[in-house]
């Protein structure tokens, strides 16, 4: 009995993998100008400052770095110039933080252009508080392809 239980289990899993595997085969793959716009989309609509629930960011990409602003309460204005954030040098992508209430947090450590005249790099950790708890997993999706697209964009590192 405890075999022909076991058989059944192990059919069912490789069944249901299978399936997996076909329906991650058939995934749309986003271009680089595709993943910017989507992310612009989503920051707007759903992105604010850290521990703000009215301050929301605004997000433009200028060449191939991501700038955040923060807009004021009502809307109308930009309350400072934002910071450049460049998504080709990632070196970590933390899993969505879910909070009660359907809020997320998105934490990526990253390099962002400190000075632009001197164009300086600093390292830092971007910090995204999400509504909504499915919004913040596609943006953290979204983040991580357009990390990938933007490495794969990158010159060969001629080998010695």
């Amino acid at each position: 009995m405890k075999k022909i239980l076991f058989i059944l289990l192990f059919i069912t899993y490789n069944l249901s993998y299978a399936q997996d595997t076909v329906v991650n085969t058939q995934k749309k793959i986003r271009t680089l100008d595709e993943t910017k716009d989507y992310i612009v989309r989503m920051v707007n609509a759903h992105c604010f400052e850290r521990n703000s629930n009215t301050r929301r960011y605004n997000a433009s990409f200028e060449n191939d770095y991501l700038r955040l602003t923060v807009i004021n309460k009502k809307g109308t204005k930009a309350i400072n110039d934002g910071l450049l954030w460049d998504f080709a040098s990632v070196f970590k992508f933390q899993r969505v933080s879910k909070r009660e209430n359907n809020i997320a947090f998105i934490n990526i450590w990253m390099e962002f252009i400190s000075n632009e005249k001197k164009d300086t790099h600093k390292k830092n950790k971007l910090v995204l508080q999400v509504q909504g708890h499915d919004e913040a997993d596609q943006i953290l999706l979204a983040f991580r392809h357009l990390n990938e697209l933007l490495l794969a964009k990158r010159p060969p590192i001629e080998k010695f």
